[in-house]
């Protein structure tokens, strides 16, 4: 995986996490969601599938099994850890 596709992967994150905390996982705006369908495309040619289902359930939280706010927790939970394993790779240890 390239430095600057993760790097861009991380800051639409970012972006998108502090959007879902300030509309709330119940009312995401439509270009919200919009923005997260194209996260959740980018994360599954990442390799990273397990996003799917929690993306799934801030998308269609009737049809999910998970609540849209568990489904954001995890989602903050693996993208903390992806988080700190590329701050590992790609920053040199001085």
């Amino acid at each position: 995986m390239e430095r600057d596709q993760l790097s861009d992967f991380l800051l639409k994150w970012q972006q998108l996490s502090h959007a879902i905390l300030q509309q709330g996982c119940n009312n995401l705006r439509p270009i919200t969601k919009q923005h997260l369908e194209a996260w959740q495309q980018q994360a599954a040619l990442l390799g990273f599938h397990p996003l799917n289902d929690y993306c799934h359930g801030l998308l269609n939280p009737t049809q999910a099994e998970i609540t849209p706010a568990n489904a954001f927790r995890h989602l903050l939970h693996y993208m903390e850890g992806i988080h700190r394993t590329a701050i590992g790779l790609y920053m040199p240890n001085n």
